[in-house]
């Protein structure tokens, strides 16, 4: 047994990791399972590779299989360390793709997260000697010890009776059946979202958004199909911004002290750019808000296919822009969510000059966007400028210190507002281009953002977090060429309303399948419905008072805000309200929870 041990311990190390893994993220217990499996086959793949290389008797075969073995092990070990950091950070595993990119631009992302030196020469002395560590950890005779042990098997196997050897036989024809019915019918797929680490940073995983698996909504196809085509063709170009990570209330235009927003001030002053009070994100995650937005659809009915604004105007002759800062292909494989038709796709992968979450590349591709010639346009631009991993120019850089690695309450708000000075900017420049290109004259713009962001409220940082206002209270702009006077602004609004809006100011009917309502109307949500991991909140719209109940499914706390009056969140009300009140949302909240778990 002992001859083996090299083999056990790796088993052994895999297994310990794992149940640590579970028990510190929450992850399903067949996470465990899955993973061993997956240890278990990666080593017998390797075993069995052995066994024919030693079949083949050259001395330097043994060195080549050795480093075979280092290099696996480090992908693994370097899949522990992606899938731990991603949770404790991110609250997901980093995949490797994502990982990739940022590597191969490590300047600019030491740059853009200002990572100390210090923190720099440590990782780079990790990975080489990491990779040494493993190289002496795998034995010198490995090649001959993976020999051995098939050529033992094979022995025993030798050594069976006959009807031994049927029964192995059938038994694995069994197995090879029972796999392939898996496969075929999903398995397969149940492995990938059983949130086996590994899996989660090397596999591809469409049908999962950032960790979270759609929650519903199974929409047909039909629904595009069925879509009226035969009414007049809208000519006005629409062009939706989405900023990520944009927190209203850190806006000068929203009410901040810091003039920060001078170019959006000037257009809401000429009376260019309508202004809605209060608008929020389905979740602090970005895939869930890009498409709440895109597609009108709450995220507990968001399927992994619904009918989105750029396949409707597509279908009615418009030219499909997609132009985003940040590498939307890696990041989940999100750019397979916007769907298919884009005429012209240009993001963080894409640019030749620039750093992928550097929001200059926007006119690098805007740049190859032909002129307006009476063809309609959609233009969805997505920014980073304020996001922790958005690169900041050095001539936006006013507040010092600042970072976004060091959880430092000053430090973390002063990288945020250096990034609000560059967004301004990044707006105006996006403006004058669009107008000198002949876009902007006959246009609707929609800025607003994915979700917000957590700047030292509770001692939190980022977001993915929670569901309270400082992660999901994003701002909600409008531009429109003609006039501004009919939209609705003195209400609260929803991501979900804001292709509505578009499609209403264009005279098209709203597809039934959309949750948004139009702010052109007098149409007013009574509920709405907020999710990030186990925190749950349902938003109450009244006409004097807004509550909002919040709930942790694992802690089992429950929140009660009236938001009108305290939009910090810091007074809860769960112990001094009506009773009426908290039958009603602890009602809805168990309808809420229910959708989106089952």
């Amino acid at each position: 047994m002992r001859k083996y041990k090299f083999f056990i311990l790796i088993t052994i190390f895999s297994l310990c990791y794992i149940i640590s893994y579970k028990l510190s993220f929450n992850t399903p217990t067949k996470t465990i399972f899955y993973h061993l499996i997956t240890i278990i086959s990666i080593e017998l793949i390797l075993i069995f590779i052995g066994f024919f290389l030693f079949k083949i008797q050259h001395n330097y075969l043994n060195k080549i299989y050795r480093i075979i073995w280092v290099i696996m092990l480090f992908l693994i070990a370097l899949g522990y360390i992606l899938a731990w950091v991603g949770r404790i950070v991110v609250e997901r595993p980093i995949q490797f793709k994502i990982f990739w990119v940022y590597l191969m631009n490590f300047k600019n992302t030491i740059i853009a997260l200002n990572i100390p030196i210090y923190l720099i020469i440590v990782l780079l002395l990790s990975i080489p000697f990491l990779f040494l560590s493993l190289y002496f950890f795998v034995p010198k005779n490995i090649l001959e010890k993976s020999s051995t042990l098939v050529s033992r098997f094979n022995v025993y196997r030798k050594s069976m009776s006959y009807k031994s050897k049927l029964f192995s036989l059938i038994i694995s024809v069994a197995i090879f059946s029972i796999i392939n019915i898996f496969i075929k019918t999903g398995y397969l797929q149940s492995f990938k979202i059983s949130r086996e680490p590994l899996s989660e940073v090397y596999l591809k995983l469409n049908f999962q958004i950032e960790g979270m698996g759609f929650l519903g909504g199974v929409e047909s196809p039909k629904i595009r199909a069925q879509y009226p085509k035969s009414l007049s063709q809208p000519t006005k170009n629409v062009i939706i911004i989405i900023v990520d990570a944009l927190r209203a209330d850190m806006m000068n235009i929203y009410g901040y002290p810091e003039e920060n927003t001078p170019f959006l001030n000037s257009l809401y002053q000429r009376g260019k750019l309508a202004k809605v009070t209060n608008t929020f994100s389905t979740s602090a995650k970005s895939a869930p808000g890009i498409l709440s937005i895109l597609r009108s659809k709450f995220w507990y009915n968001m399927g992994e296919y619904n009918f989105s604004i750029n396949e409707l105007l597509h279908d009615y002759g418009y030219r499909t822009n997609f132009l985003l800062s940040g590498d939307h292909e890696s990041f989940f494989s999100l750019k397979t969510l916007f769907g298919p038709g884009i005429d012209f796709y240009f993001d963080g992968r894409s640019t030749e000059k620039y750093y992928p979450n550097d929001d200059e590349l926007i006119f690098e591709g805007l740049n190859k966007v032909p002129n307006y010639n009476t063809i309609p346009n959609f233009f969805y631009f997505h920014l980073m400028s304020v996001h922790e991993l958005g690169l900041k120019q050095n001539e936006f850089i006013k507040h010092k210190p600042a970072s976004s690695i060091i959880y430092n309450k000053i430090e973390y708000v002063n990288n945020y507002l250096n990034g609000m000075l560059q967004l301004n900017a990044e707006l105006e420049n996006i403006f004058k281009e669009l107008d000198k290109k002949g876009f902007l004259k006959n246009s609707i713009i929609c800025i607003t953002s994915d979700h917000a962001e957590s700047l030292g409220e509770r001692n939190e940082y980022g977001h993915n977090i929670n569901v309270y206002n400082s992660q999901i209270n994003i701002p909600l702009l409008i531009y429109d060429s003609d006039s501004i006077s009919n939209y609705k602004t003195d209400t609260y609004a929803l991501q979900a309303d804001i292709s509505t809006t578009i499609i209403d100011r264009l005279g098209l009917p709203i597809p039934h399948s959309w949750d948004g309502l139009s702010l052109l109307q007098n149409k007013k949500h009574k509920l709405s419905f907020h999710v990030m991991r186990e925190n749950y909140a349902i938003i109450k719209y009244e006409q004097n008072q807004v509550y909002k109940f919040c709930y942790n499914t694992i802690t089992k706390k429950e929140e009660l805000y009236n938001i009108k009056k305290d939009f910090s969140e810091s007074n809860n009300l769960i112990s001094n309200c009506d009773e009426n009140l908290i039958i009603f949302f602890r009602a809805e909240m168990n309808i809420f929870i229910n959708h989106c778990t089952k």
